[in-house]
């Protein structure tokens, strides 16, 4: 196909068999899309994959992915919880305006994209781990087929369940238009890896740290001694390096069914894991590691790109809409698409303001600046140099109130603008959370309930 000019990218992709997007000063063409997968790894940490990290040697299959395609150095979750920030991904909408959680589930007055996605002739679909994402948690909404795990919640390593039924849903849809989500906890703890995975990764350790175990058992065992944390990271190594060979053999699937080119593919996490780092295994809190995601974008026709703008997950969904070429008033975005810096339009404001939530506290970063703080007050303000202390062990917080103050005006900001989006979702006073059994097991089975 011969190159065109750049006119309205979004019209284009609407109307027209094809578009140009530009990939810093390249422009390319590429097809109008007509296939979308989402892949979720939940609990994976950027600096895990060896194209965030080269130290690491975990992810062979992803880094030649991520070397091949567009990839995002700079992303952060809205949230350290999966439900929670899966809304965010879904609704591009900050999770104090959603109101999704463990312990809520809002009645939804926005529509949900997926199904705007369904009513613009896409099939959709989605393999998901259960747990917070299970449909109890209003996640099914637009979706033709939502399929959660059955049998055993112990049971580890459903990453090889979801892929036989993943690749027999590409053979029955790979003719049609479809919006695929994949979503995987294989990552997540209790940390147990496959047994030749293990032998490569962590058979050296004969402590007492048990790979079966989960966040709330490390409590019991502190202090944890270093070869402990060494050993927990093995673990989780090995896991993502088991994970790495499902997205191979997913790749390869596409290929073979000679619709990898004309798929757009979207790769991220949820949010991080602190494997360590302030003495603490897990996530649910506001700090860098448990942040810091991966976000690569597989664009059919666009030249291979490092993009070190800062984004946030909430960024993902009004991409694809770009990309789709779908306008809708029907939803109303917090996020931003990402075209302008893809194409090399434009670049984001290098100090643009990334907002976290989690349970009563927000973070708000802007470079290397970061401030966690609780908008009643109830917490003491948390203030770090990310650049001179990533760990976020020194609090700046008493010698720079300036700066705090600088700080919590873009989260104030932002909900004094979205008061009627807000009011979209709608947490109903007295009404109790209600949780079916197997999702109550999924639950137990990953670490946020009591067994």
């Amino acid at each position: 196909m011969k190159t065109t000019k750049f006119k309205s990218l979004i019209l284009l992709i609407c109307f027209l068999p094809c578009c140009v997007v530009v990939s810093g000063d390249q422009r390319t063409t590429h097809r109008r899309i007509q296939r979308v997968i989402l892949i979720s790894i939940d609990t994976l940490r950027a600096d895990f994959l060896g194209c965030y990290n080269p130290k690491m040697k975990t992810s062979p299959n992803l880094d030649q992915f991520a070397m091949q395609n567009v990839m995002f150095t700079d992303v952060t979750s809205q949230a350290a919880t999966t439900g929670a920030s899966h809304k965010s991904i879904f609704y591009s909408v900050y999770p104090s305006i959603h109101k999704t959680s463990l312990r809520a589930i809002p009645e939804e007055k926005e529509t949900s994209p997926i199904e705007i996605i369904r009513a613009n002739g896409f099939q959709t679909g989605a393999f998901t781990g259960g747990g917070q994402l299970n449909h109890v948690f209003g996640f099914a909404r637009g979706f033709d087929l939502y399929r959660e795990p059955a049998g055993d919640p112990d049971q580890k390593h459903r990453i090889n369940e979801m892929e036989d039924e993943t690749f027999h849903w590409l053979d029955q849809h790979a003719d049609e238009k479809f919006f695929l989500f994949l979503h995987s906890f294989e990552v997540h703890c209790p940390y147990d890896p496959p047994k030749d995975f293990f032998q490569k990764w962590s058979a050296w350790y004969g402590g007492r740290i048990r790979k079966e175990q989960c966040h709330p058992d490390f409590d019991f065992q502190r202090p944890l001694l270093p070869a402990d944390y060494e050993y927990i990271r093995s673990l989780y190594s090995a896991e993502v390096n088991y994970t790495d060979l499902f997205l191979g053999r997913l790749f390869q699937k596409l290929k073979e069914l000679g619709i990898y080119d004309e798929t757009l593919i979207v790769f991220l996490s949820d949010h991080g894991e602190s494997l360590g780092e302030r003495n603490y295994i897990g996530h649910s809190q506001l700090y860098q590691v448990q942040l810091h995601v991966p976000l690569i974008l597989h664009i059919p026709g666009v030249a291979p790109a490092r993009i070190d703008a800062p984004m946030e997950s909430l960024d993902v969904m009004p991409t694809i809409f770009d990309l789709l070429g779908i306008q809708s008033r029907s939803v109303q975005f917090q996020g931003r698409s990402a075209l302008p810096l893809i194409r090399g339009e434009r670049s984001f404001d290098k100090d643009r303001a990334v907002i976290s939530e989690e349970f009563g506290r927000v973070r708000v970063r802007m470079g290397n600046r970061a401030l966690g703080f609780s908008p009643d007050g109830r917490f003491p303000d948390e203030l770090y140099d990310l650049k001179n202390d990533p760990e976020e062990i020194e609090n700046l917080a008493d010698i720079n109130p300036k700066t705090v103050e600088e700080l919590k005006l873009p989260y104030f900001q932002m909900i004094r603008e979205s008061k009627q989006l807000s009011a979209l979702f709608i947490l109903v006073p007295g009404r109790k959370l209600h949780i079916d059994n197997d999702a109550m097991e999924q639950l137990k089975a990953l670490g946020y309930l009591e067994q």
